[in-house]
Order: structure tokens, then sequence, then C-alpha cells
């Protein structure tokens, strides 16, 4: 039962992602005169700018999205609920709920585990806790990183963002850079070379997401609804109602459950 449950949790990680309207950064012509060594770091700098301040976003230590969720793995849509905690550099908890389960995911930037709970043909309740494979720590950590770091690479390294071209997308010429994470785990993402706003991100799982809409949170911009695609199918949809920057969250919270 859980290994299945597992990885259809693994491939929306990577999906909560910055998004929104911001202002014209430059035209075509003025980028193509960009020296091809600093066109990543240009793109990084004014996709932050487009977030919102550079002191807010570095202000960020703990962060935590909830709202509801819509799986589309059979026929009919699942409704649920979800709740995603980080605390810097690499800690993440998941949790995501719906009527016959509930899975929680946890790193605390060492070690994880996945716990689901599920309800039987009895009708009493199940409980099982796995510790990560070592794929689904490398895999947790990167997309953990990359939720928490607003597209600096972490840690800093030369090369890292590539810069991968420009790319016509809906119309829009876009910039691409692509991040690598130990593990070989790459995450693709295309800003607007107009407005520096993300278009779209390919995380590890090969799972498109785009984000669509805009909230203002403590002066930071985030979307109001990502949606989760691959292979022209919609995979899920994620409906953050609740963005907490900088929380108060238990020393324990992303430890793996002993009891």
């Amino acid at each position: 039962m859980f290994r299945p449950i597992t990885r259809r949790l693994l491939r929306i990680l990577g999906c909560i992602l910055i998004g929104g309207c911001g202002l014209v950064v430059c035209t075509a012509g003025e980028f193509d005169d960009i020296p091809a060594s600093e066109k990543a770091d240009f793109i990084i700098r004014k996709a932050r700018e487009w977030i919102g301040p550079e002191s807010l976003i570095d202000g960020i230590q703990t962060l935590r999205y909830s709202g509801e969720i819509v799986q589309y793995d059979g026929d009919i849509p699942k409704k649920g609920t979800f709740s995603m905690s980080f605390r810097k550099p690499d800690c993440q908890l998941v949790v995501l709920t719906f009527p016959d389960v509930e899975t929680i995911t946890g790193f605390n930037g060492y070690e994880g585990f996945n716990k689901a709970v599920s309800r039987n043909d009895s009708g009493s309740f199940e409980s099982e806790v796995l510790s990560m494979t070592s794929f689904e720590v490398r895999q947790f950590r990167a997309t953990t990183v990359e939720n928490i770091s607003f597209f600096k690479p972490f840690p800093p390294e030369d090369g890292n963002p590539l810069y991968a071209g420009i790319r016509v997308d809906e119309g829009n010429e876009t910039a691409i850079l692509v991040y690598t994470h130990p593990g070989d785990f790459t995450f693709s993402r295309q800003f607007d070379l107009m407005t520096g706003r993300l278009v779209r991100t390919i995380n590890p799982s090969g799972i498109e997401t785009i984000e669509e809409g805009e909230s203002i949170v403590s002066g930071l911009r985030f979307p109001t609804r990502i949606t989760g695609r691959a292979n022209g199918s919609i995979l899920y949809e994620l409906k953050p109602l609740s963005i907490q920057i900088n929380p108060e969250l238990s020393d324990n919270l992303f430890d793996y459950p002993r009891e």
C-alpha cells in the first residue's frame, strides 16, 4: 500500500513555487548583450526582485503553506487538504489529508520518513511508518532546497544553475535555467524574459508545474493556484489558502516519529 502513496506524494513536492505579475526586466535585445557567463545570475537577480525586496526574501527562515488539493488519479477527482512546512536550509514536512487516508512525510536534513494512516474495511485505522530510501532522501532534500531558496542555488556553486538558452512559450520568449542537485536531480525553470515571471518548472519526476494568480503576503508574491501536468494530463491542483512567513515551528516537527 505505502510505496505507491509515497511515489504519488513525491511527484507533487516540487510544486509550490513563487508566481504573480512583475515589472519589466529587459528586452530580448538587451538580454543578448549580457555575457553568457552572467546570464544565469542576471535572471536569478531579476526573478527575485520580481518576488519582492531582497531583504524580505532573505529574512525568511520558516514557511508554511496550507490549502486545498485535488488529485486526478482515476476517473473521479480526489479532494483533500494539504500543509507544507519548511525550515532553512533543508527541512520539510508535508501532510496530505483525504477522506480515506492521510500521508505525512518529513525530512530534518539528515533522515526522512513516510507515514500513512488509513481506514480499513472494518472502519478502524491502520498506521504505517517507513524510513525514506536513500533515493527518496536525495530527492526530498532537492525539492526542499528548491522551495525555500527562492531561485538561489544552495550551496552556491559555479555553473549551477546552468543557463540553457531561450525558448518561445505561448508566444513569449523565456529564459531557461537548469538547477542540479546531488544525485543528479534537476529542476528546469522558465522565466518570462520581459517580466521575470516564473512561467513553469519541470521537477525531477518529469512533472510540469504551472502557477496562476497572485497573492501578496507580507510584501512578497505567491501564486493562488498551482497545477501539475504530465503527458498532457492534469495530475493535481493545489490552492494555497494560507501562507505564513516565519511561523514558529517546533524543534522536532521534522523528525522521525519514534513512538
